[in-house]
């Protein structure tokens, strides 16, 4: 089944097969990421958000359709690979890591047993998975100091100290 996709900004309307799909999952894995800070970097952060916000997308069409029709192998097997190799990458970028957890949230969603074990099996297969926890706890962990960081500056800026006499 194809699905009709409108291009950001463009309106350009692509329709996108099983096949195009499978393309796009295996051009986001083998995409090379270049230097940090460099412009290839920061195309290759643009590119792959956009490729998978339209993954998501794609996804949730899927899902919504009503058929009993076996998931496509692009969404069943690519899509877990891509978000593994996505989130086991220390030097992703925040947003392409949020990117990837709202895929993963979006094919999840409804505890299909299937995309659990095709992620639990690329999971468990996949070398770099094990640095996947390692780096979502990281994240957390430097998010919730931002978070702590930023309440406290913004408190402390809005707010100045009271005195009460009793």
């Amino acid at each position: 089944a194809a699905v009709s996709v409108a291009a950001m900004g463009g309106g350009v309307v692509k329709k996108f097969d099983a096949q195009d799909a499978s393309f796009l999952v295996d051009r986001l894995c083998k995409y090379p990421r270049g230097e940090a800070n460099s412009a290839v970097r920061l195309q290759w952060e643009r590119d792959v958000i956009v490729g998978i916000k339209l993954l998501k997308v794609l996804a949730k069409t899927w899902r919504s359709a009503v058929s009993e029709e076996a998931p496509p192998s692009w969404l069943l097997e690519g899509v877990p690979r891509l978000l593994v190799q996505m989130l086991s990458t220390r030097d992703a970028g925040d947003r392409v890591v949020v990117c990837s957890l709202e895929l993963g949230i979006e094919i999840l969603h409804g505890g299909n047993d299937k995309f659990q074990n095709s992620l639990h099996d690329i999971m468990t297969k996949h070398l770099g998975a094990p640095d996947l926890f390692a780096h979502l706890q990281d994240r957390l962990r430097r998010a919730e100091d931002e978070g702590r960081t930023s309440k406290r500056i913004s408190f402390e800026q809005v707010a100045p100290r009271a005195t009460y006499k009793i």
